[in-house]
């Protein structure tokens, strides 16, 4: 049914019981200036007969005003039947939920008795007149009636080509904070859905939702963020699309949206997790990474200046050392904030390893722009820091890589920026240093090794050997020790001491540690299926940093478990051993690992002063003698009484004993004669690989003593 000119009064049919609240009702649409006539109909029958009598132009229908009226007006069975005119469904405030199945079956509204003032009559039916007239020119009616009145989960509000809204359903108040019977005032679509839920960006008026499809778009799932008239901010999750006439015009747009605001913030929270830095909440390496390929393609496009700032902090590990880690945990905050507060807004800071951090400059003019930038990091940094009255003096030592000079993509120009923070940091830091290609190709071996090292796990460039210790009572195998090294591609096998140092600073120990842990774990659980050697041991170095990383537990227990080994086939060596039982924090560690049943070593024993209140902490399990004592045990007598007080201290100490860099017949004869219960060195074996072990190991299991082959040899 069409009607496209609205009488100036109405004439409205009501139906249902002529109750106390309906006579209340009709009395109250009577007084009203708008209604021209109100004909009364009790019997339902007789509904097609008064019709053609009156000609109405809206019905007002008792579906549940009272209780016999609830039963004897059922939505389903009449809503059919006079689905050509406007409805509004009437019921008491006790049976509001007849109103809305009424509003299911195709009424345009409901209305209880008992709010019924004269405002809200005359509201209800201009919407009502309204939102009938705006859906009966719609091109597939019953699919815009489906989406707007039975979207009892989800809000849904229909606008007409003015951008006024024609209709709104019971979910989308709830959702909105609107009370039920509250419409909204005409400068609400401005309000509606202002920002994005994502960025916080506001959104200019003509890329709000209702705007766009006012003007016909299509879109959904966009995530937006609404302060509802309750006054709480919501995400919502928001579909739209235009509504179109029979004849193809556009008349206005629907909306639907859905409440997602805890969905949001939990997925918000794992994205954050993921893309910033816990500690100091800024990008970490992943993001920057990703955006930093954005911006070289911007670059491309627009071909402006781009620049990558790559900072270390000077010498933060003597901070970590002398004050702690709490205190350099919140440095490394505070250096972020000092950043973020002399560097442009749209520039990009991210955290790229423990104490280094990674900034991408767009949009330069050149060289200078990336220079000033520069300078006012290290001026920035250098101002002092306060910690509980602590004043700290940093610096920091910055790289600058400019795109495309130094490299044509985001990996080559974060690698050309690292190598010019390092180039700063030689020249003693507090300073910046450009990228230079040709003073890079002169800067020596250290250089490349310093740049290698950050990819050297990745490229499967590292690798163990093992070299074996023996005992000296049963000349058996008891043990083997990890021992890492760095398959170069240009310079060979690298033993530690040409890399350790640039791990620990860095910031990669923890990553590479974690792999030695993990790889020698699996090769251990290897061997001992494959061999009778269940008492098996092997080593592993530790560094100080590992110690205090926060991941050197779960590591250990999880390679413990993943290949089911016994834990005291593992053990710890500290090279640092004698500091780091003399500092809280890593002792705790030490005793951590130590639960699960690994033996914790000290190494280089007897070239570190110690006392013996650190060794009265129940975590040394052995001691291991260093080199420098046994080169020359055989002719040095104070050596010999340091090497033989050691043993008798282990023996005191209920700890094994063991002596390293053994190179000759008689340095491993005189630790026999000294009871000494194990040696390893190059005299016994050199380091070797897994293939050799697995040899070593076939002939031990028949029987052979790896230490009577030497001797005999």
């Amino acid at each position: 049914m069409s009607h496209p000119e609205k009488p100036s009064r109405l004439r409205i049919l009501y139906l249902g019981e002529l109750s106390v609240p309906a006579r209340s009702l009709i009395r109250e649409l009577v007084a009203l200036p708008e209604i021209e006539s109100v004909v009364e109909l009790t019997d339902p029958d007789m509904l097609a007969h008064r019709v053609s009598e009156s000609a109405p132009d809206l019905l007002l229908v008792d579906f549940g005003i009272t209780e016999s009226a609830a039963e004897r007006y059922r939505p389903q069975r009449l809503m059919p039947e006079i689905s050509a005119w406007p409805v509004v469904a009437m019921t008491s405030t006790e049976r509001e939920q007849r109103g809305i199945r009424a509003v299911l079956h195709g009424a345009q509204t409901y209305l209880c008795v008992e709010r019924a003032d004269t405002m809200r009559l005359r509201q209800v039916l201009v919407q009502c007149r309204d939102q009938f007239d705006f859906i009966d020119t719609l091109a597939g009616r019953s699919e815009v009636l489906a989406t707007v009145m039975e979207g009892i989960q989800d809000g849904a509000v229909v606008i007409n080509p003015a951008g006024r809204v024609v209709s709104i359903n019971p979910a989308a108040r709830a959702i909105l904070g609107m009370g039920r019977d509250a419409w909204p005032d005409p400068d609400w679509p401005a309000r509606f859905c202002t920002r994005d839920a994502a960025s916080g960006r506001l959104l200019p008026l003509p890329d709000r939702v209702l705007s766009r499809v006012q003007r016909g778009e299509r879109f959904s799932e966009l995530a937006l963020s609404h302060r509802s008239e309750d006054g709480i901010d919501r995400v919502l999750s928001v579909n739209g699309r235009g509504l179109f006439g029979r004849n193809g015009a556009l008349i206005g747009g629907l909306v639907s949206f859905r409440d997602i605001t805890e969905r949001f913030a939990r997925d918000r929270a794992i994205t954050r997790s993921t893309l910033y830095d816990e500690r100091t909440g800024i990008a970490n390496r992943r993001l920057f990474a990703d955006q930093l390929e954005q911006a070289v393609a911007r670059a491309q496009r627009t071909q402006r200046t781009l620049g990558v700032l790559f900072i270390d902090i000077d010498r933060f590990r003597s901070i970590n050392d002398a004050h702690g880690h709490d205190v350099g945990d919140a440095l490394l905050t505070a250096v972020a904030a000092r950043l973020q507060a002399v560097l442009r807004q749209g520039d990009l800071l991210a955290r790229w390893g423990d104490d280094q951090f990674v900034v991408a400059l767009e949009n330069l003019t050149g060289p200078r722009d990336a220079a000033a930038a520069a300078q006012k990091v290290v001026r920035g940094v250098a101002e002092p820091f306060q910690f509980d009255g602590l004043n700290l003096f940093v610096t920091s030592s910055v790289g600058i890589a400019l795109f495309p000079e130094a490299g044509e993509n985001a990996d080559a120009l974060v690698r050309a920026a690292d190598r010019a923070m390092y180039q700063a940091k030689r020249a003693g830091g507090a300073r910046m240093q450009f990228f230079s290609r040709s003073q890079t190709e002169h800067d020596g071996d250290t250089a490349e090794l310093e740049v290698g090292i950050r990819h050297a796990l990745l490229r499967r460039e590292l690798t163990l050997r093992y070299q074996p210790r023996v005992n000296l009572s049963t000349g058996r195998l008891m043990g083997l020790e990890a021992l890492l090294r760095w398959q170069h591609p240009r310079f060979g096998l690298l033993p530690p001491a040409r890399f350790l140092s640039l791990l620990e600073s860095s910031g990669l120990i923890h990553s590479v540690g974690e792999w030695i842990i993990e790889s020698t774990a699996a090769q251990l659980h290897a061997w001992q299926q494959r061999y009778p050697v269940p008492d098996l041991t092997i080593s592993i170095n530790l560094s100080p940093l590992q110690l205090t990383g926060g991941r050197l537990v779960e590591t250990v227990q999880r390679a413990i478990e993943d290949h089911t080994l016994d834990p005291g086939c593992l053990e710890f060596e500290l090279g640092d051993g004698a500091a780091s039982l003399q500092r809280p924090r890593e002792v705790e560690t030490l005793k951590a690992l130590r639960k699960f049943g690994v033996g914790v070593t000290l190494d280089h024993f007897g070239t570190h002063d110690i006392s013996f209140a650190a060794l009265d902490t129940t975590v040394v399990t052995s001691f291991v003698l260093h080199q420098s004592l046994i080169q020359d045990v055989t002719e040095n007598e104070a050596h010999q009484r340091i090497v033989r007080a050691a043993i008798a201290m282990a023996e005191g100490l209920d700890v094994d004993i063991a002596a390293e860099g053994v190179e000759t017949q008689d340095q491993l004869a005189f630790l026999r004669e000294s009871r000494c219960g194990g040696a390893q060195g190059y005299y016994i074996s050199r380091p070797m690989d897994a293939e050799k072990v697995n040899k070593l190991l076939h002939t031990e299991s028949l029987g052979g003593r790896l230490l009577e082959s030497v001797t005999a040899a």
